[in-house]
């Protein structure tokens, strides 16, 4: 089966493949030019965030600068999937780990899932083709294959599976169940099913072959396809048993799973739910991987009211928290970080948890291109940062600032719509560390008012605006700015049932709602915010220019090239491209509150770069303390 409608290019000149957060090995003929390529690595280091000398734990991002030749391929490194780990050695058996979540999966099947909360709850069902190694972050390495090579032209990849990973009814994981999953995840484009996430594999991968039960290959859309491996290890990418689900009609359109319906392969299994309130899991007494899982099993509980969930942090009552988002203010963050560093690590992200406008577009007067680009220059982004998160977080633009996407700093704060002045109205380079108060440049707030009385609004306009739980600060900073330029914002705040029939239903003119990247690539903030079928998308927006960039930079493999496309697509999004202004999202602010808090009697844990990674529990274990408590 072909994946994509696209013309699968045959003539892409070797480049330089700059691959995120992974260990890479050349490849390739005897002398090429070699070219400089950025790598990107994470690690923690203490950073003070007050002015106090207490500090925090934060994963940040630091640049160092290799030689690579030709493409750029991961590692396969067979004794990390076929071995047994150091770590396993040291870990103790035994407790049932207590956890909060941020409300109730809504889908059991994560191939149609897009939340944080569904990925939570497949992680541990299911195991996915490779995974980022639980001892370092920064590797990419196999789960259910051990070894892996890219053919001489850059196109195919050939994959061995392990040989002794089961479902639980005790067969074989095979490569048939490979590429029944990976078809399945491609019919987004195949089909026009359901795939909000793992869908995006059709702009890499063109067909899966099995050569037999223990090999696949990749056909791929073009040479190397860079960003398709840290895609493969997210948590909606799991490989599902073609023996079950092949014989369960999901009828047309698919109807959900029911809990338990679809056996799995990983280390816990579904066991209890109790609606509104908990689910409940236990292990895998069977599980393939040799001396894991370590916890009898664990529990999610349902705690998305702040002061329940800090009370429930203060007393011990949950370990950790399931995911990296748990809903509190930076502020709570923050302080609890202080008060409970006795006990618990609160692991700081980077900033690759966005918010912004989700926009109806076929509405007045949103309809008019040039009134989502007043919203644009409206926007006071560093009065979100400070009184939002208090510095923890970087201003809305279409790609993270301070990473090689985006614009250089400089560059950007000249931008229209980010710029500021000093009380004398002179420009102020510098906003965000600046000496000096600022204020959001009156010419930017004057642009607005004149976009909105071209439109044929001279006297401004009312928006209504759907906010929750984790949005709500926001919109009221936004609120006090777009009053300057004429905009009244009127806030709904819907709960449960009635904030998905009043979203879904586009009874909006915004949506003030998160986005968190699965991957750190542009492919991950185009695909789920701008592109057809991408989840924040949700009246299917296109444009075939767009379209066109976002096409050719993923095609890129050398950065400096790839930033050039980049560029193009960001004077596309800040409306600088006449008449045009794209119509489905506007990000307001990228920030730093996907925290992840980690109890002391939690051991092994290393958090991941984003919110859509490492879920998988299996290489955890409690103290002794911790397993005589939890039960």
């Amino acid at each position: 089966m072909k994946y994509s409608r696209l013309l699968s290019p045959r003539t892409w000149l070797f480049a330089g493949v700059a691959m995120l957060l992974v260990l890479a090995v050349a490849c390739g003929s005897s002398a090429p030019a070699p070219i400089v390529v950025e790598k990107e690595i994470i690690k923690e280091v203490p950073v003070e965030v007050v002015v106090e000398k207490e500090v925090i734990k934060e994963v940040v991002v630091e640049k160092e600068i290799i030689v690579e030749k030709e493409i750029q391929v991961f590692e396969a490194k067979p004794e990390l999937a076929d071995g047994v780990p150091a770590y396993v050695s040291k870990g103790k058996y035994g407790g049932v780990v207590p956890m909060s979540n941020f409300g109730e999966p809504n889908r059991m099947d994560i191939h149609q899932a897009s939340s944080m909360t569904e990925a939570s709850f497949a992680a541990n069902q299911w195991n996915n083709i490779v995974q980022f190694n639980p001892e370092n972050r920064t590797e990419i390495v196999g789960e259910l294959v051990k070894s892996w090579e890219l053919s001489a032209d850059g196109m195919t990849y050939t994959f061995k599976m392990v040989d002794h990973a089961t479902w639980w009814d005790g067969k074989r994981v095979t490569a048939h169940d490979i590429k029944f999953s990976v078809d399945r995840m491609a019919e987004g484009k195949t089909a026009g099913k359901r795939r909000t996430r793992v869908g995006r594999i059709s702009d890499y991968v063109e067909s899966v072959d099995v050569l037999d039960d223990d090999t696949f290959t990749f056909n791929l859309l073009f040479a190397g396809a860079g960003a398709l491996w840290p895609y493969l290890a997210v948590e909606y990418m799991k490989i599902y048993p073609k023996h079950v689900l092949e014989n369960i009609d999901l009828g047309d359109p698919e109807r959900n799973f029911q809990p338990g319906e679809v056996m799995g392969s990983g280390a816990y299994r579904f066991t209890k739910w109790t609606k509104g309130v908990s689910w409940s899991f236990e292990k895998v007494d069977n599980y393939w991987k040799t001396g894991r899982p370590f916890w009898d099993g664990f529990s999610q509980t349902n705690l998305r009211d702040q002061q329940r969930l800090i009370a429930a942090l203060r007393a011990d009552q949950v370990l950790m928290a399931s995911h990296g988002w748990s809903g509190l203010s930076m502020k709570d963050y923050i302080a609890l970080s202080k008060e409970m560093k006795d006990r618990w690590t609160f692991h700081f992200l980077p900033p690759v948890g966005g918010v912004g406008f989700m926009i109806n577009f076929k509405r007045k007067p949103l309809s008019d291109w040039r009134v989502r680009k007043a919203l644009y220059l409206a926007l006071d982004r560093k009065a979100m940062i400070d009184g939002w998160v208090f510095g923890q977080g970087r201003e809305g633009s279409a790609f993270v600032p301070g990473t090689w996407m985006s614009a250089p700093d400089e560059e950007m704060w000249a931008w229209p719509g980010h710029r500021y002045v000093d009380a004398a109205g002179e420009p102020v380079a510098r906003p965000y560390d600046s000496n000096v108060p600022v204020f959001k440049d009156p010419q930017d707030v004057q642009a607005a008012k004149d976009l909105l009385t071209e439109a044929g609004y001279p006297d401004g306009i009312s928006l209504d605006i759907v906010v929750g739980d984790p949005t709500v600060e926001g919109a009221v900073i936004i609120s006090k700015a777009f009053k300057e330029a004429g905009i009244k914002l009127v806030q709904f705040y819907p709960e449960g049932g009635a904030w998905r029939q009043q979203v879904y239903g586009h009874h909006y003119d915004l949506v003030h709602r998160n986005y968190s990247l699965s991957i750190i690539d542009p492919d991950d903030v185009m695909g789920g915010t701008y592109m057809v079928g991408g989840s924040r998308n949700m009246q299917g927006w296109e444009d075939p220019d767009f379209t066109a960039l976002v096409e050719k930079q993923r095609r890129i493999g050398d950065k400096a090239e790839r930033r050039k496309v980049l560029k193009q697509i960001e004077d596309y999004t800040r409306g600088e491209v006449e008449g045009k202004m794209p119509g489905p999202w506007m990000q307001t602010i990228w920030g730093k509150w996907i925290v992840w808090p980690v109890h002391k009697n939690i051991k092994n844990f290393s958090p991941c770069f984003s919110l859509q990674q490492c879920m998988h529990y299996d290489h955890l274990w409690m103290t002794d303390e911790g397993i005589a408590k939890y039960k």
